[in-house]
């Protein structure tokens, strides 16, 4: 069993990102990444693990976006 928070405090880190910067930009292994690729990346996870924090994610990422 994973420990109380175990999903909401790296949700919260991952949202103060999108927050602080909406339009930035990153590389990981050579590959460019952006807020909004994170954003997506994350609420597909969250799909599986832990679908109570989408919400917190969904008011980033723009409605064309979002998966219904």
């Amino acid at each position: 069993m994973r420990e109380h928070g175990a999903v909401s405090q790296p949700v919260a880190v991952i949202v103060a990102f999108a927050r602080d910067y909406p339009g930035g930009g990153f590389t990981i292994d050579d590959e460019p990444g952006s807020t909004l690729t994170l954003l997506l990346v994350v609420r597909n996870e969250l799909e599986a693990c832990d679908p109570t924090q989408i919400p917190q994610l969904d008011e980033f990422i723009p409605q064309a976006y979002r998966v219904r």
